[in-house]
């Protein structure tokens, strides 16, 4: 690839021991029929041999970090000071893209000039499928899953990921193009495969929805933001499998 010329999409997967999912997430990237991209991985210092195994691959657009970060997003921040594509792509490291056409079907021969999120489907392994939706319950909820949206470069100038936020940091930029009424396309196709046991798949869905709440007070009052977070909670307390809202996602 030339030096000059900037790829279509950047693709950012941030690691930490997690050889074996890695090397999933990598085969699904390499495999693209579309081949104008850059890949990024960011390692937080693994021990179990994910660098010695990603340094096995040879190719020019793979491109590998490893120096200690101050957790997920922190390295994902450095994936995004990195990327130099019109689209910017997240995948999570216990993740694979689900077919050699994504890239492809998703961004590629589309008028999308005016667009600044493309989203799709992403299914886990047990069979559920989540579908991206960017409406008026994102006040609630996170309503993107991050392995189905490809992010337009323009919604990075002068934003980072909050690195105190510990899993649902992701939400803001979702939050914001909502807020900014950011245009976005629906692909009505699958695009990745998705562990099970991820980070968010683990935590407290009650104690992400007052990390939301952390977020959205940079951006509405204490009295919205308090019923919204109350709104939110009767809702998840009402359907505790509400697991769409924090769908599954291994970042490392």
């Amino acid at each position: 690839m030339s030096e000059t010329k900037a790829p279509l999409i950047s693709i950012i997967t941030v690691v930490r021991n997690n050889v074996r999912g890695i090397n999933r997430a990598l085969k699904s990237v390499l495999e693209q029929n579309l081949q104008d991209f850059e890949y990024f991985i960011v390692d937080g210092c693994s021990t179990d041999g994910t660098v010695e195994s990603i340094n096995r691959i040879q190719d020019p657009r793979l491109t590998i970090i490893s120096e200690p970060d101050c957790g997920i997003y922190d390295a994902m921040n450095k994936g995004v000071a990195l990327a130099r594509g019109r689209w910017l792509f997240f995948l999570g490291s216990d993740d694979a893209l689900a077919d050699p056409s994504v890239l492809m079907d998703m961004l590629y021969g589309r008028d999308i000039s005016d667009v600044d999120i493309v989203f799709g489907r992403s299914c886990f392994e047990n069979g559920e499928c989540y579908t991206s939706k960017l409406d008026w319950r994102i006040n609630l909820f996170n309503t993107i899953h991050h392995q189905s949206a490809f992010y337009s470069q323009r919604l990075f100038e002068g934003f980072r990921f909050r690195k105190e936020i510990g899993v649902v940091a992701d939400y803001e930029l979702n939050y914001r193009a909502h807020r900014e009424r950011r245009n976005w396309l629906f692909v009505d196709r699958k695009v990745s495969t998705c562990s099970s046991f991820g980070v968010s798949h683990t935590s407290s869905q009650f104690a992400a929805l007052f990390d939301l709440a952390t977020i959205r007070r940079s951006y509405i009052g204490p009295v919205a933001n308090t019923f919204l977070l109350t709104l939110g909670m009767i809702n998840l307390a009402a359907d505790k499998s509400r697991k769409a809202f924090f769908p599954a996602k291994r970042y490392r």
